[in-house]
């Protein structure tokens, strides 16, 4: 392993499994909390999941690693490149081995340092290769693990009498820095070159011809999008984007402030590219759009190299995401789960993040909202409006019960479901009766205030003093003082003049299921027997301050 590099790998098929690789090669299984015995040792990634080691062993002389996606295999399948040229396999958890595939050994013609791995999907017994330059011999190797290959463990095996060949091999002379198969066709792969080409390759074809080659300055790494024509490298200045049927030139350039280290597609989400920068805490998403998916070879024909570091507009949306702390060495995309990833700081940490889709609201002419997340179509139960009471909702409710269109205002207010309207409503229809009834003459208004009721025609406000018996108590009296004013203004109230007015509006805050104010009506009349014969039927769960507001 050259310098101090550190990766993390989730398994293909083992969807619970992952490896960290640096000075060690470590297996590790993923697990609830609460399915993980309280003895055993873990490493929490979440609030929900904790991860376990299985197994692990020496990375010594390991540069570069990948997982078989062979699922006739019970554990993962590695395949180790080392700096002697050797490609072994292994599998890190010492079981049951059906297809004798852990121990091969795949040598190349000319030793010289192995830079790149990669398993192939869909024909899970093929191996990619790639090599530093030897003037004699191809850069890229193509191995089927289960027809060729050397066991290097079995001592009564017979020495071959010549070593294994390759299936084939392309790139002769040239120096391949990676290597990634394509998902839009099979047994083809996409290569960074000699850090100035990339290159493609179809590895059915007879011959060491690439099938399309583009030149470009970001070319250390390249990686291509599942079941998608484009592919994506990166470079010192940033990443490009590219059409695989249309190489003269990027698609898209995304500039960086520092050069990226890793670059990948997500395999769960179309579209997203995530990148991790140099000595960089944070992730960063590339949502690719606006981007066709072919454009016609004329148009590239004129574009020259200087435009592939200019900007291409609003062709991406990005954003950076805080995983932790910590800057951050490796990541990982989870091949099942949507968006999640698993990210690997440089002091050695693991940490589980989901990232959060943007979310684009659709709100129907009917006030209903629906959204896309997830890869699925959401809406909002009809329930929520209730609880949240949106005022979009609300008005549409008292729409369809031709709230406001009730040629008795005061139908209008049982129609309101709103203690504070119902009130206004209530106000204007008295207000309206005062206006028709005649007690208020000559207004310029249907509806007067509470300062056009209370206004006297005269100068100053002008009162009788009466002596008036209190209903319980015959033998004592008291003064009231009467005016038109305070007639009004009763009125407003509901209440009017006297008992008998008074008496209905107590028998209506009794029905509303208002006691407390039922009383309160009683008490101001001097009716106090009344108000404790409304009070004695009723636990005491008023709250004091209804008294004070009523």
């Amino acid at each position: 392993m050259s310098g101090n590099k550190q990766d993390v790998l989730w398994s293909p098929i083992h969807h619970d499994k992952f490896i960290v690789w640096g000075q060690d090669i470590t297996l590790y299984e993923v697990a609830r909390l609460q399915d993980i015995e309280k003895r055993s040792t873990y490493t929490q990634l979440s609030s929900t999941q904790g991860a376990t080691v299985v197994a692990s062993q020496s990375g010594s002389g390991v540069r570069c690693v990948d997982i078989s996606a062979i699922a006739d295999h019970p554990d993962p399948l590695l395949a180790l490149g080392h700096n002697s040229g050797r490609v072994t396999l292994t599998s890190l958890k010492q079981t049951y081995d059906p297809l004798g595939l852990v121990g091969r050994e795949f040598v190349a013609k000319y030793p010289r340092p192995c830079i790149s791995v990669a398993w192939n999907c869909t024909e899970s017994s093929l191996l990619a290769v790639g090599m530093e330059k030897h003037r004699s011999d191809n850069c890229i190797l193509l191995w089927d693990v289960q027809s060729s290959g050397l066991d290097e463990y079995d001592e009564s095996s017979p020495t071959p009498s010549e070593p294994a060949r390759p299936l084939s091999g392309v790139g002769k002379g040239e120096t391949a820095h990676s290597v990634a198969w394509c998902g839009f066709a099979p047994r083809t792969i996409v290569a960074s070159m000699n850090l100035k080409h990339i290159k493609i390759f179809d590895l059915r074809e007879n011959g060491d011809k690439a099938s399309a080659t583009a030149s470009s300055r970001l070319n250390l790494g390249a990686v291509c999008e599942a079941g998608g024509w484009r592919l994506a490298t990166r470079g010192d200045a940033g990443a490009c984007v590219w059409d695989a049927r249309a190489l003269a030139a990027p698609l898209l350039t995304l500039a960086m402030p520092r050069a990226p280290r890793r670059l990948l597609w997500c395999p769960t989400r179309r579209n997203l590219l995530i990148s991790l920068q140099r000595d960089s805490s944070t992730l960063r998403l590339h949502d690719i759009q606006q981007v066709h998916d072919h454009q016609s070879q004329e148009a590239f024909d004129g574009v020259s190299e200087e435009a592939e570091t200019e900007p291409c507009g609003r062709g991406a949306l990005e954003r950076d995401v805080w995983v932790c702390g910590a800057p951050l060495a490796a990541f990982a995309c989870h091949p099942t789960r949507r968006a999640c990833l698993l990210v690997l700081t440089a002091a050695g940490a693991l940490s589980e993040y989901t990232v959060s889709e943007r979310v684009s609201l659709s709100w129907g002419a009917g006030g209903a909202l629906a959204w896309a997340g997830g890869g699925a179509l959401r809406r909002m139960h009809p329930a929520f409006y209730s609880q949240v009471r949106d005022v979009a909702h609300v008005m549409r409710e008292r729409a369809s019960t031709d709230y406001g269109l009730k040629p008795d205002l005061w139908q209008n207010a049982d129609l309101a479901d709103d203690e504070a309207l119902s009130g206004l409503w209530h106000f204007l229809a008295l207000s309206k009766s005062l206006v028709e009834d005649g007690c208020i003459r000559n207004s310029p208004w249907k509806h007067p205030g509470v300062r056009g009721v209370l206004r006297s025609p005269g100068e100053g406000y002008r009162s009788e003093a009466a002596a008036t018996l209190l209903p319980d108590l015959p033998s004592r009296k008291v003064t009231t003082y009467r005016s038109a004013e305070r007639t009004r203004a009763l009125q407003l109230c509901g209440w009017g003049w006297g008992w008998d007015s008074a008496g209905a509006g107590v028998e209506r805050a009794e029905a509303e299921g208002t006691p407390c104010r039922a009383a309160a009506l009683a008490a101001f009349h001097l009716r106090l027997r009344a108000a404790l014969d409304v009070l004695a039927p009723v636990e005491c769960n008023c709250d004091p301050t209804d008294f004070e507001a009523h």
